[in-house]
């Protein structure tokens, strides 16, 4: 007996033998080369393109995550926040105070080390 095929379809992504969309674009024609990376990333996340400025801000924090990764300092603010989303003022508190020598505060460090070598 002969087995029925059929298209797995999601609202993230489907495929055809000759076409893959994501959310809505067409992989091949309207994402590669047309998109950065932040922008593709943003439109997996959301389900839509971001506008000019939020794909400004968006690349920022991606680029801001690949040059400190995941500091204490950063998952003390966002678990302070997921725990309590009312109270923005605590997350921002809780990430500004886990600020020290080894995070953030190494660059001051460095910065004076540097200055000081050079006469």
């Amino acid at each position: 007996m002969a087995r029925e095929t059929r298209t797995l379809r999601t609202d993230i992504a489907w495929s055809t033998p000759d076409q893959i969309n994501v959310r809505g674009h067409d992989l091949a024609n309207e994402i590669l080369g047309h998109m950065t990376l932040a922008d593709y990333s943003f439109l997996q996340l959301t389900g839509r393109t971001p506008s000019a400025d939020e794909g400004r801000v968006y690349n920022a924090i991606l680029m801001t995550l690949v040059e400190h990764g995941l500091t204490p300092s950063a998952l003390a603010a966002r678990l302070t926040y997921i725990g309590a989303p009312e109270a923005l003022q605590a997350a921002v508190a809780a990430g500004l105070c886990g600020l020290g020598s080894v995070f953030v505060g190494s660059t001051e460090t460095s910065a004076k080390m540097l200055t000081d070598a050079v006469p």
